[in-house]
Parts: C-alpha cells; structure tokens; sequence
C-alpha cells in the first residue's frame, strides 16, 4: 500500500525536517531584519538631512 497523502512516511524523520523548516524559518527572519536595518539607517540619515535643511532655513 502506499502511503499517499495520509501523512508522513515512517521513514521520515519528522524533527529533522522541523529542525530545517526552523533553520529556513530563522534565516529569512534573519535577511528581513538586516533589511529593515538598513532601511532604517537610511531613513535616519534622510531624517539627519532634512533637520540639516530645516536648521539652515530657520537662519
């Protein structure tokens, strides 16, 4: 008999593929975190700039 969609296989090793889904899981967190880092460094400096600007204009 085959085994089908009525789950995993026994010869599956269910907490490695849990282990790798968190790996997977923990790497994409990883690379949006890094992204919304930078995001935000750079938001901070278009923020440095304008209050820059600001300042030089209220002289």
């Amino acid at each position: 008999m085959g085994y089908g969609s009525a789950g995993t296989p026994p010869w599956v090793d269910e907490e490695t593929i849990d282990h790798e889904k968190k790996e997977n899981e923990a790497a994409k967190n990883a690379a949006k975190l890094k992204r919304l880092q930078n995001e935000n460094e750079t938001l901070k400096k278009r923020i440095k700039h304008l209050e820059d600007e600001l300042q030089k204009l209220k002289k």
